[in-house]
């Protein structure tokens, strides 16, 4: 899984703090939680990708791409920002009867709005006219 050149244009903090240099939205920065420094840092696109592979000494048997737009937008917003909060709250629990209790809740709710979402991403339905946000290569010697 490797990122695409596609993948800064669906960053809001990329798009609006770190592209410009505007620093009035330098607080996305919460919500990116260090994926520009590691992933969007490294995008690139498929030919890009292909000649690193192959100079590597690799073969590409298989390629896709997945993760539109708006699924990362998704993420930015919704999960990404929320989620360590979210493990400390349910590490803190310490009757395992309850935590297993509030882990079923959460995973029911998460997936009334994700498996929807699944489901349309994998129709192509959510893609806004650009390239999805990662390569998906399967490799070999």
């Amino acid at each position: 899984m490797l990122p695409n050149s596609t993948m800064p244009e669906f960053s809001f903090y990329n798009q609006l703090h770190i592209k410009n240099n505007n620093q009035d939205f330098e607080f996305l920065k919460y919500m990116d939680r260090g994926r520009h420094s590691s992933n969007i840092k490294l995008a690139k696109s498929y030919e890009e990708w292909k000649a690193i592979i192959q100079n590597s000494g690799l073969k590409i048997v298989k390629h896709n791409t997945h993760l539109s737009k708006t699924v990362m937008q998704i993420w930015d917003i919704g999960l990404r920002p929320l989620f360590p909060v979210l493990l400390k709250l349910v590490n803190s629990i310490e009757d395992k009867n309850k935590l297993l209790e509030i882990k079923k809740e959460w995973i029911e709710i998460f997936m009334k709005f994700l498996e929807p979402i699944f489901e349309l991403e994998m129709q192509s339905k959510l893609r806004q006219n650009e390239e999805n946000a990662f390569h998906y290569f399967v490799l070999e010697k």
